[in-house]
């Protein structure tokens, strides 16, 4: 990844990518935490409520949920970094596709038990953006300067993908598609991105955070973490469940 000059940078742009991939794991673990093991912890709850739920649990289940809204605004917006500054965009959608797959019985034994076709994991959602910002790419060169056939067809490209994300049943659906456009449309104007990703994101307004470290990047790739968040994804969800299994059987 391309460096931005030092004098085009303001003082809180102090973040580099890894470090944000770094926060973004840390909150999509402690989201998940809360939604595979805190539910069984509830269930051995010793004063429960009327609805079954122990109070001081049910504070946790929820501040860690909320927590982990801050995760994929910070990847979408990652996602589209790579996008510019990948050396080979097709190597980097086959990876995509690659952990998408590998992720699916990881992703449905942790959160559902058992297989399950009623959710997709959320690499399959980045997957769809990312074809569909790639598509937005040529089609933003090759349309330059015919404005009313660029703007139908990038309209068109993106109700393509949101469709597709929701018909799939991903993670995010299509609002999540949506995010990852608007982070690439309007990837030189960050504020009012994160203005536009963030009602894009409502009701999930926990995710506010995000949107906040995304305006302290800094342009910098920092540490190399390639594979990192690849083999994090399936291999914590694999953790969870074996600690669900342990603690339920």
């Amino acid at each position: 990844m391309k460096e931005e000059p030092a004098a085009q940078r303001r003082l809180y742009e102090c973040l580099s990518g890894s470090t944000l991939k770094i926060i973004a794991m840390a909150a999509m673990l402690i989201d998940h935490i809360g939604a595979v093991l805190v539910p069984v912890c509830q269930a051995y709850a010793a004063a429960p409520t009327d609805s079954g739920v122990g109070p001081d649990l049910d504070m946790i289940y929820t501040v860690m949920r909320s927590i982990g809204r801050m995760a994929f605004p910070l990847f979408c917006f990652l996602l589209c970094e790579g996008l510019v500054y990948t050396r080979s965009r097709g190597r980097q959608a086959a990876r995509l596709f690659l952990f998408a797959a590998a992720s699916e019985l990881p992703f449905d034994l942790a959160m559902f038990g058992r297989v399950s076709m009623s959710h997709q994991n959320v690499f399959l959602t980045l997957l769809i953006g990312y074809l569909v910002i790639w598509k937005m790419d040529d089609i933003r060169k090759r349309y330059a300067d015919r404005t009313g056939s660029l703007v139908l067809y990038l309209g068109g490209v993106l109700l393509a993908g949101m469709l597709a994300a929701d018909w799939l049943c991903t993670d995010y659906g299509g609002t999540g598609v949506l995010l990852i456009s608007i982070f690439y449309l309007l990837r030189s104007h960050r504020i009012l991105a994160g203005a536009a990703g963030y009602l894009c994101m409502l009701p999930s307004y926990w995710c506010f955070p995000a949107f906040l470290l995304i305006q302290c990047y800094n342009g910098k790739r920092g540490l190399r973490l390639k594979y990192v968040f690849y083999l994090f994804y399936p291999v914590h969800l694999i953790v969870l469940y074996l600690m669900l299994v342990g603690m339920t059987g």
